[in-house]
């Protein structure tokens, strides 16, 4: 049977524990049957091995005497059980409950056995009363005063009972254990308020209570304010079998039991007055159980460095030491054997290969997932924008709503720089296209010049056109028709220029291939679902495009075979082929008619130019606008979003803010633009300050400007491509605000920064994977580190694996580390075990063992307790903080009774 001064050395653990269960020969209401003695206790203790509950609590009857025959019988059979016994006795106070039953009253008793050869003695001095007189003052707690007095009726007073406690022990020997349920509870027996109110004194007695889940919210002052009004603190509910016999046993044994999270000593009992929430737990399932592969069970190193194996708790596990010890080591070695990524110092890689991480679920060195925070890693991320941006980004991305409205503005963002692209080489194709045809218009003369050239040759056409043979009508008539023809074989080639069009069009693409990455996002099979949609839409498409060009296309062949006829009909009427001779015969009137006819064309021409710089100015109109509008449409849009967009989380609010990013933007023009004139100079002074606040009027003069070449740029740079460059970028970036307690981040100081790092990492993530970090405490304050960083490791361990290296007494003891690790590296006057350079030692911080200063290896030479006092700066006061943490909060008197809550 292992030592109770043996240290667990995964720390404190969620076990099953049951307090109050008597054995056989149990000074009353004993029903255990058999038909030897021996046989009794054999299987009585066969019961208690077999069973899945790991602390007991053997019970009597204001005696000890059945405890110590027990524990002799049970360590003889069973030399090697890790089962944990302490002394339990029960005693019956000198008051009445509502059913006129006395109140019962527990002291469980340190198993050392300085305390237990002590308890005899106790009993000895401690006075007894009894039913029928309580006045009796001369019968003490012997087993002859008992058997006179009986069991039955035997009695003591409270008072009597807790001086003769404190001057016989210390208060780290005992715990003191009420009834608020079932046989014995101290429930008021009237309501005249007078019995209610020695509950509430007796209430303050008790260091904790047995009873059932219904109970605990009372005792924990969740349920009402009556015991917090009264300044009575929270209590941990015990739940038992109070087993008396054999079939209870069977019924009861390993199925009304406690969840109790400590080592199975009586100073992890103790534990429980100080954290009667966190580590007391009445329900079916194991407390805080996480997935096997969510939790490392071991670290194992081989090297000449350090030789050990380290069990690792699931919750809060804390490395310790002074200063070069090796707590960062080992954190970095757990890290990077894990996660091969993370970059570590060349000493650590060397001793990777000799390192074994083992998980809860058996798998040995995998690489899974954990989230690693080295030294000053909350820091430098605090004091960096861009890396602090990139984690809320980060964040983001794993939120529903607010992910959302962020992705369709980045869409958006994408899908308005592809326009603006498209919308400017339309622009300056459109300003090229509208230089040409100026040009063109030029050459080809005025308008005014054109009609009074043809009046001209009209005229001189009219004189010399009179003929015997063919009509002034006639003539008229055939000009008239010679024109038509020339009009009509000029659109017969516009027809056949547009049927070649139409071809080209059937060969072009209809859908950006791009389109398709837009699908990333979907799983596997909705993505090759809506793909294969894509791509009968594509190809049913195109198919109808064919279509719908080709009846185009016929319809132009058609238009055209029509106009070849008429023109045919046209040449082969008798007017017609009449002038073909009259101007054949007439050389004059040929020259004329053909200059008449050249004249008439460049006329049509100049006015199809001129309609066409009509429509072309018009379209560059709407798409100038257009582009303005595309640009502005950035700075609306995340001022929607910014609006919009809304990320709390607990104490933690992350808004969207808009910056302008001004030096980016006037980088770009110093790029392009030729900056030898103040001109240039004043411009983009101009622009870059008037930019944010008139957006439309900067804009406007640019393009304006830039379309019309007025824009002085260096030699080797175009105003197609500054542009572009200005006008496609959102110069507005979303940067955001975090706000923690109704702080900004900006006023935080530096600790508390990082401190905010810290939660946005773990708090808005979904993972469950172990966290490892490197001193969290860093530059907070004591009173953020009890009050901020303390609350919330206790809060996240409950679900997650936690590894840390700290300096802080109160990170280790009021967060109640489940596992603390002391580290040591070999010295003169810090010797390691054969003079290996780094040395750890495990257990919880209950764990306690006076300094043995004649023991050579540090590690040893004293408990986990004592370590932590002497290498942490306050160590010793964080314990007393903790243990004095229920104090009064209030002098209210009470307002009403607490009579019914006890029930």
């Amino acid at each position: 049977m292992r030592s109770n001064n043996e240290k667990d050395s995964r720390g404190s653990e969620w076990r099953k524990w049951d307090l109050h269960i008597h054995t056989p020969f149990t000074k009353l209401n004993c029903q255990y049957s058999a038909k030897t003695e021996e046989e009794k206790w054999k299987l009585f203790c066969k019961k208690i091995e077999e069973t899945d509950v790991s602390v007991f609590g053997i019970t009597d009857y204001f005696s000890i005497e059945n405890y110590l025959t027990f524990i002799k019988i049970f360590q003889k059979q069973y030399p090697e059980s890790q089962k944990r016994f302490f002394p339990n006795i029960e005693f019956r106070i000198d008051f009445k409950n509502q059913k006129g039953k006395y109140i019962h009253f527990h002291v469980i008793f340190s198993n050392q056995e300085k305390t237990t050869r002590k308890i005899t003695n106790f009993l000895k001095r401690l006075p007894l009363t009894s039913t029928d007189d309580k006045n009796k003052t001369s019968k003490y707690c012997t087993t002859q005063d008992l058997a006179e007095i009986t069991y039955e009726k035997a009695t003591v007073k409270i008072d009597n009972l807790k001086q003769i406690l404190s001057s016989n022990f210390t208060e780290r020997e005992y715990i003191r254990v009420g009834v608020v349920h079932g046989y014995g509870s101290c429930r008021p027996k009237s309501n005249d308020g007078r019995d209610a109110e020695n509950v509430k004194e007796l209430d303050k007695d008790c260091d904790m209570f047995f009873g059932i889940k219904d109970n605990v919210d009372f005792l924990l002052n969740k349920k009402e304010k009556d015991r917090e009004d009264s300044s009575l603190p929270p209590k941990a509910v015990l739940s038992c079998s109070d087993c008396h016999s054999f079939d209870h046993l069977t019924e009861n044994l390993g199925k009304k039991f406690t969840w109790i999270k400590a080592d199975p000593t009586f100073e992890g009992l103790r534990q429980i007055i100080y954290e009667p929430e966190e580590r007391v737990k009445i329900q079916e399932n194991k407390p805080d159980e996480k997935a096997g592969y969510h939790v490392i069970e071991s670290v194992d190193i081989n090297d000449k460095l350090c030789k050990q194996k380290i069990l690792l708790n699931s919750n809060l596990n804390t490395i310790i030491g002074g200063r070069s010890t090796g707590k960062s080591t080992l954190l970095e070695l757990i890290a990077s054997k894990i996660n091969p990524e993370i970059k570590s110092e060349e000493f650590i890689n060397n001793i990777l290969n000799n390192v074994i991480i083992r998980w809860q679920d058996e798998e040995e060195n995998a690489n899974r997932d954990i989230e690693f925070f080295p030294q000053n890693y909350m820091h430098t991320i605090a004091s960096n924008h861009d890396k602090k941006n990139k984690l809320i980004k980060d964040i983001i991305k794993e939120q529903g709503d607010a992910n959302n409205l962020l992705k369709d503005y980045y869409d958006f963002c994408r899908a308005n720089k592809a326009t603006l692209q498209g919308n400017i080489d339309d622009l300056f194709h459109l300003q090229a296209t509208l230089k040409n045809h100026d040009t063109t218009l030029k050459e080809q003369g005025d308008k005014s010049g054109l009609g009074k050239e043809i009046k001209n040759i009209e005229d001189k056409i009219s004189k010399i056109s009179k003929s015997k043979t063919f009509s002034k009508e006639d003539l008229d008539k055939f000009e008239s028709m010679r024109t038509n023809i020339s009009k009509e074989e000029s659109f017969l080639k516009q027809l056949d220029k547009d049927k070649d069009e139409i071809e080209k069009l059937k060969r072009v693409t209809l859908f950006d291939q791009s389109f398709v990455h837009k699908f990333y996002e979907l799983s596997e099979k909705s993505y090759k679902q809506i793909e294969n949609i894509f791509e009968d839409i594509k190809k049913e498409t195109h198919k109808t495009w064919e279509v719908a060009l080709s009846k185009e296309s016929e319809e132009l062949e058609k238009i055209k075979k029509e106009k070849e006829r008429y023109i045919i009909s046209q040449k082969n009427h008798k007017v017609f082929q009449e002038g073909e001779k009259h101007i054949t015969n007439n050389k004059k009137y040929q020259e004329l008619s053909e200059r008449l006819i050249d004249e008439k064309e460049k006329l049509r021409k100049l006015t199809a130019i001129e309609e066409k710089i009509s429509r072309l100015n018009k379209e560059k109109k709407e798409l100038f606008q257009k582009t303005v509008d595309n640009h502005i449409s950035y700075s609306t849009k995340i001022s929607t979003s910014k609006e919009n967009f809304s990320l709390k989380h607990k104490d933690i609010t992350i808004k969207v803010e808009r910056t302008f990013e001004k030096e980016k933007c006037e980088n770009l023009l110093n790029d392009f633009i030729n900056l030898r004139s103040q001109d240039s100079r004043n411009f983009i002074a101009k622009l870059i300050n008037g930019y944010e606040d008139k957006i439309e009027d900067n804009v406007y003069k640019f393009l304006e400007k830039a379309l019309s070449d007025n824009i002085p740029l260096k030699s080797d740079k175009e105003i197609q491509d500054l542009t572009k460059g200005l006008l496609t970028e959102n110069w507005f970036s979303i940067s955001y605000q975090l706000i923690f307690q109704n702080d900004t981040f900006e006023k935080m100081s530096d600790g508390k920064k990082a401190f905010v790092i810290l939660q946005l990492l773990l708090e808005f993530s979904g993972k469950k994977c172990p966290i490892l970090i490197d001193q969290p405490e860093d530059n907070l304050d004591n009173r953020a580190i009890y009050n901020e960083l303390v609350t919330y490791i206790k809060q996240k361990k409950k679900n997650r694996q936690i590894i840390l290296v700290t300096h802080n007494a109160n990170v280790v003891i009021n967060a109640d580390a489940e596992e603390v690790i002391v580290a040591n590296q070999h010295g003169e006057d810090s010797k390691n075990t054969r003079g290996i350079k780094f040395q750890y030692i495990s257990g919880s911080a209950e764990n306690t063992k006076e300094k043995n200063t004649k023991e050579n290896i540090i590690l040893n030479s004293q408990g986990i307790r004592e370590h932590l006092c002497e290498i942490l700066e306050g160590g010793t006061e964080a314990f007393k903080k903790r243990e004095n943490k229920y104090g009064i909060k209030s002098l209210i008197p009470p307002h009403k009774s607490t009579q019914q809550n006890y029930q």
